[in-house]
């Protein structure tokens, strides 16, 4: 069975998260993806609950 782990990067406006990730990103190792929430854009909570049933739902979805 082949395991997945997620590594979650969290962090003040303006610390380095993305330019750190961004700098992974460049090493290009196989098996390694990174994505950004910022590109996805993060909706309302309004618009989380409508659309998804909750914050943890969307994530779950947004993650996928």
């Amino acid at each position: 069975m082949k395991s997945t782990s997620i590594l979650v990067v969290t962090g003040a406006s303006g610390a380095g998260k993305t330019t750190a990730v961004r700098s992974l990103e460049k090493r290009a190792y196989a098996h390694v993806r990174c994505h950004y929430f910022d590109s996805l854009g993060v909706p309302s909570l309004e618009a989380m609950g409508r659309d998804f049933g909750g914050p943890e739902a969307w994530q779950l979805n947004a993650t996928r």
